[in-house]
């Protein structure tokens, strides 16, 4: 969902969206006709969305044609598409991952990669926790996704993060930042600066952890050691240099930035439990630079180790808690 300056509520469905009207009653919304925009069998889902243009014009990001649909929101009650902009080839696995508006210029800044948000578990699956399998493949598919225009021609061969400048014709790239190679980005939102993008590491230091005494010794030893698998990097935007803001033994989830400047992070970790002693896995919002505030516990070792540690580390099983 996102919701625009005049109280636009659209709500996004995995071909369309639904348009809500909440300015004039906001306890007593007021539906408006739905939208569909994805049509035919292939592979298709709208994944994020973001209002621009003082509110008047909605973008929505397409994960697997890498489509920025359009619409034209100037008569709420009638909603009208726009031709889409097209970001890379269309590929047979998710490539785009997320857009956000900036806050300081209104351009809009997409992320693109290894699609662990949608293709996650299956490609997990299909591998069968083959990590070093799994992410070859992935990078190869979007490598073929976007040809040779990368910038830097290094690492990851498509994560990276555009800024799409607003023209009277649609949108045009203005910038494109690779990001490092190991990172599987997960979401993003804008910053004073540039822009911050939360990613999983590439690497898997728990590929020999076991459902057992010893397995749990590994794991301990791991986070005694500052074992980095989630983090938050602030992309700038004047020379692309990437800042880590947050970094730890965490899934890094749904960003958001607070009035002041600050950001809230939806935040999955490990940490203890009581009655009997036990690891768990908990989920809840920090802000960063400030304390974790947890908010259900998701998992614990008192059901099953094996499950506990395969959520938090590659290849992720992704929960819908995490993006909340």
């Amino acid at each position: 969902m996102t919701i625009s300056e005049q109280g636009l509520l659209a709500i996004v469905t995995a071909r369309g969206v639904t348009f809500v009207a909440t300015s004039d009653a906001p306890t007593a919304p007021t539906p408006l006709p739905a939208m569909s925009l994805l049509t035919g069998s292939e592979p298709c889902r709208l994944i994020g969305a973001t209002f621009y243009g003082q509110g008047r014009l909605l973008a929505l990001l397409e994960a697997y044609g890498n489509d920025v649909h359009i619409v034209d929101v100037s008569n709420p009650a009638q909603p009208q598409p726009r031709p889409p902009v097209n970001l890379s080839r269309a590929v047979g696995e998710p490539f785009s991952i997320d857009v956000a508006r900036s806050l300081e210029d209104g351009s809009l800044w997409v992320l693109q990669g290894p699609n662990f948000r949608v293709a996650g578990k299956r490609l997990r699956d299909g591998l069968q926790g083959a990590w070093a399998a799994a992410t070859d493949l992935e990078f190869k598919r979007a490598g073929r996704a976007i040809g040779g225009t990368v910038a830097g021609g290094k690492g990851n061969p498509g994560s990276r993060v555009l800024r799409l400048v607003p023209t009277e014709n649609g949108l045009d790239l203005a910038e494109e930042i690779a990001l490092a190679s190991g990172l599987l980005p997960l979401f993003v939102t804008a910053s004073a600066r540039g822009v911050y993008v939360s990613a999983l590491h590439g690497e898997n230091p728990f590929r020999h952890a076991e459902a057992s005494l010893a397995g749990i010794g590994k794991l301990l030893s791991a986070l005694r050691s500052s074992t980095q698998v989630g983090v938050v990097l602030e992309i700038q935007a004047s020379d692309g240099q990437a800042l880590p803001v947050a970094k730890g033994m965490a899934m890094y989830g749904e960003l958001a930035r607070l009035p002041g400047g600050r950001l809230l992070v939806s935040t999955m970790r490990l940490g203890p439990g009581y009655l009997p002693p036990r690891l768990t896995l908990d989920w809840g919002f920090e802000i960063v630079g400030g304390p974790f505030s947890k908010h259900r516990e998701v998992a614990n070792s008192g059901f099953g180790l094996g499950d506990t540690v395969r959520r938090l580390v590659p290849p992720y099983r992704m929960d819908r808690v995490i993006a909340q």
